[in-house]
């Protein structure tokens, strides 16, 4: 229906390693979203964009372009 109101929900599992000082690398990364498709999805290509990078703002803004485009 048009005017049905639709919940967006989302579940992120993050786990980081520390490697230097306050350095951070992303061990493991996984997102899921629901709501915004018949059924729920992973954020597959952002996951990957994530894994073995260092925890960075510059890493999530890139990892935000890639879940755009996903």
């Amino acid at each position: 229906r048009e005017d049905e109101i639709r919940i967006v929900t989302g579940c992120m599992l993050l786990q980081l390693e520390k490697i230097n000082g306050n350095q951070f690398v992303i061990k493991e990364f996984r997102i899921a979203l629901g709501g915004m498709a018949a059924t729920p999805i992973r954020c597959c290509k952002t996951e990957k964009a994530l894994e073995g990078r260092i925890w960075s703002d510059d890493t999530i803004n890139e990892a935000l372009n890639v879940m755009h485009e996903e």
